[in-house]
């Protein structure tokens, strides 16, 4: 009869028991969900630098622009102002995926794969061109560090 004589005191810890479950399971839930945005967030910053891989592999001077004779003041690619306009889109695309992955994705790994990206591309952003355009003052501060550290001189440019 012990059983009934702690009656009240089985029916709270029951109780207790069952709601310090029911907190678990709720922890466990909010975790589970926060866990697989993450996991989404990153697989999506793994994909945008896959399309970008994709597009430097179909245009490898693009890419590389050591490939090609670019010359920053005539503002020409291979001779030609079209190409170069079509590479300063390229760089512009770049930096749109950089700054997306900045976004989604926690991983500091990125920083040093996005920084060997952009410094292919020194000249580019060392040219008188790039630190008279503006283009910079329109980047995030993470890309705007990263970038900074191929140019120093546009490390005192304010952003819009």
């Amino acid at each position: 009869m012990w059983a009934w004589e702690n009656s009240q005191k089985l029916s709270e810890l029951g109780t207790a028991s069952g709601f310090m479950l029911t907190i678990f399971v709720v922890v466990l839930g909010i975790w589970q969900y926060f866990k697989s945005i993450q996991i989404d967030h990153e697989s999506s910053a793994k994909q945008l630098y896959a399309e970008y891989q994709t597009l430097a592999f179909e245009n490898p001077e693009m890419a590389n622009p050591s490939l090609a004779n670019v010359d920053y003041d005539a503002l020409t690619f291979d001779g030609d102002r079209l190409k170069f306009e079509k590479y300063e889109w390229f760089v512009s695309y770049m930096e749109t995926m950089a700054e997306e992955i900045f976004a989604l994705s926690k991983r500091s790994d990125w920083g040093h794969t996005l920084q060997e990206q952009l410094r292919y591309h020194q000249q580019y952003f060392a040219s008188k061109h790039y630190e008279s355009s503006g283009y910079y003052r329109n980047v995030t501060p993470e890309i705007s560090e990263l970038i900074g550290r191929l140019n120093p001189n546009l490390r005192n440019v304010q952003h819009g």
